[in-house]
């Protein structure tokens, strides 16, 4: 449902043009929620610099960090005490925006986009309960490190944006508390961020 829902909201944009300052270099930096399979969730936050190739298409390159907890089984919903995975990722992508309007004669301060990004992601999946929840960290868990994919659409207004991403990231091994592998587990996951970003030029009009 939820790869259904976003890719719904990607064509939907596709109808629009915009345009930025070509030659320009711009950071931005982008905070919000993350879904993966399962119920729970949990934040990521990354940084992207970026030069503008064109008035309408930029090359960048993602650096992010996000963590979530996923899979909760309850054992004591009124002392809220689950078992549950705890998943962190650093990924760092080579990244594109391209930036579209309804109107090449308008071209504003507000900007959707289509875009995506290559690259590699390591990822961390250990199952914790209850117990060892409360006891803290876990010992000789390690991460994996795999090759995936991110597409995302949204837009920017003035020095704003607002997006919504899916990174599609192959599974990796699941460690229980002390670091035993125990099976595979599953690491795309859902974004929706909203954050600003310093320079970039003038929008064209």
């Amino acid at each position: 449902m939820k790869k259904i829902t976003f890719v719904v909201l990607f064509l939907s944009v596709i109808s629009f043009i915009h345009g930025q300052e070509k030659g320009k270099f711009r950071v931005g930096l982008d905070g919000g929620l993350v879904l993966g399979s399962g119920k729970g969730g949990g934040g990521g936050l990354s940084l992207e610099p970026k030069f503008n190739l064109e008035d309408d298409l930029n090359l960048g390159l993602r650096l992010q960090g996000a963590g979530m907890f996923k899979d909760l089984y309850y054992i004591d919903e009124q002392r809220d005490r689950y078992n549950t995975t705890e998943m962190t990722s650093f990924s760092v992508l080579a990244t594109s925006d391209y930036y579209y309007s309804i109107n090449k004669e308008d071209r504003g301060s507000f900007a959707p986009f289509v875009g995506g990004g290559l690259g590699i992601y390591n990822v961390k999946n250990v199952f914790y309960t209850a117990d060892q929840l409360d006891a803290g960290n876990s010992y000789n868990t390690k991460a994996n490190t795999v090759f995936g994919a991110m597409i995302r659409t949204g837009f920017e207004w003035w020095k704003f944006r607002l997006t919504a991403e899916y990174n599609f990231v192959p599974k990796t091994d699941l460690q229980d508390y002390y670091g035993n592998v125990i099976g595979k587990e599953k690491n795309s996951y859902f974004g929706i961020t909203i954050g600003f970003y310093l320079g970039g030029g003038k929008w064209r009009r």
